[in-house]
């Protein structure tokens, strides 16, 4: 995607701020989300994945899905 910037400025010309559309502001904040949720997902993947490599080395103890759901 390509953005269209606009600098401010201050009297130095040191860089203060960044202008952009709307609607170019709208599909970065999309896009930002996408890319949280699917980190979030890719997270609780690799948790679940080391979890099951402890239980099948024994270094912790499994819980059947029938005794997960009880415990709720």
């Amino acid at each position: 995607m390509e953005l269209h910037l606009q600098y401010l400025t201050d009297h130095t010309g040191a860089k203060t701020a960044v202008q952009i559309p709307f609607s170019e502001w709208n599909n970065l904040i999309s896009e930002y989300k996408h890319a949280r949720q699917m980190s979030g997902l890719k997270k609780q993947f690799s948790d679940a994945f080391s979890q099951v490599k402890k239980i099948e080395s024994h270094k912790t103890k499994h819980v059947t899905l029938g005794k997960f759901l009880n415990d709720l």
